[in-house]
């Protein structure tokens, strides 16, 4: 049976089998979405590896880990003035003490990231 060992039972089977908790806690809805045929090979993969049961499982897994990267990206902005002030003040000492960062490099790749988002657009 394809799937994963279970630590503790040494059971063989999907993620959402051994691990029950980690499937959805609301009643789904339906909603219909086109992939290319690369990402609809590499679904296929994960549910013929057992990890997952559906295609739609996959989906939803890819989804979670998108919307924690967004959240734990919008964590790193600071929310109140102090909090503001105390991370501009540890970057100053930080600098003071050459801790700093080569400007060059830090240009170089913002001006990549901007190619490449222009590219996309």
């Amino acid at each position: 049976m394809p799937g994963i060992k279970h630590p503790k039972f040494g059971l063989r089977a999907p993620v959402s089998v051994l691990w029950p908790e980690l499937r959805p806690k609301t009643e789904p809805s339906f909603m219909n979405v086109s992939l290319t045929p690369e990402l609809e090979k590499f679904v296929k993969n994960e549910v013929r590896s057992g990890l997952y049961l559906t295609a739609s499982e996959v989906v939803c897994a890819g989804l979670r880990r998108l919307k924690e990267e967004r959240e734990a990206s919008l964590r790193v902005v600071p929310v109140t003035l102090e909090e503001l002030e105390a991370r501009l003040l540890t970057s100053i000492e930080s600098l003071e003490a050459n801790r700093g960062v080569n400007s060059e490099i830090v240009f170089d790749q913002l001006r990549k990231r901007i190619k490449t988002a222009r590219e996309r657009a």
